[in-house]
């Protein structure tokens, strides 16, 4: 069963609609056809009402487009959060096993359909999408000019050897890079 529901043509209505403006507007026979100036007059304001009718079904789709993507967005986070919280209650039960039945060794515990137990996560440098400011600081010191690329973009790799962090500030040398922030490597309990 769909969570959604939108007012769309079934093919077959949208057959039936293309048969009447077919049958409507027949080639031959509707450009055959002479005009007076009350015939022009009317196509003319057909014309018109045709335009607005278009306007108004691209602003009907956008809206729906905007509902239709927040129903859609709030369907996956319900999904997401449900398996969230499972998945916190397995891990919770996962770990006292592991706690019960490791042999002291902190090795992971292999089972058929994985391993658990704790692993180290990598630190990491989280450059901010504004890297002009960190540009700006690298080109204004001859010394450090080294971590940049030709066509100025920062050679985060190299980069990140050289960072210090010092009370929760990330350092080159003695400039502080406001733009970045580190995270510290954890060890979190996780199932492989």
């Amino acid at each position: 069963m769909p969570f959604y529901d939108v007012p769309f043509d079934t093919e077959e209505e949208e057959a039936k609609d293309v048969d009447i403006v077919e049958e409507l507007y027949n080639k031959d026979t509707f450009l055959a056809k002479e005009i007076d100036s009350v015939s022009a007059n009317y196509f003319v304001g057909l014309v018109k009402k045709n335009k607005e009718k278009q306007k108004q079904y691209e602003e009907q789709a956008k809206e729906m487009k905007e509902d239709f993507a927040f129903k859609v967005d709030s369907w996956l986070r319900k999904r997401q959060q449900a398996l969230d919280y499972s998945n916190q209650m397995l891990l919770a039960k996962l770990e006292a096993f592991y706690q019960q039945n490791q042999s002291g060794n902190g090795k992971p515990i292999s089972l058929p359909e994985g391993n658990i137990g704790f692993y180290k996560t990598q630190e990491k440098y989280d450059f901010d999408t504004n890297e002009k400011e960190i540009i700006d600081i690298l080109t204004g010191k001859d010394e450090l000019t080294q971590y940049l690329n030709f066509k100025p973009s920062i050679r985060k790799k190299e980069l990140k050897k050289v960072c210090s962090v010092h009370d929760g500030n990330v350092y080159v040398g003695d400039t502080v890079l406001p733009e970045v922030t580190y995270t510290p490597a954890t060890t979190e309990f996780k199932v492989r």
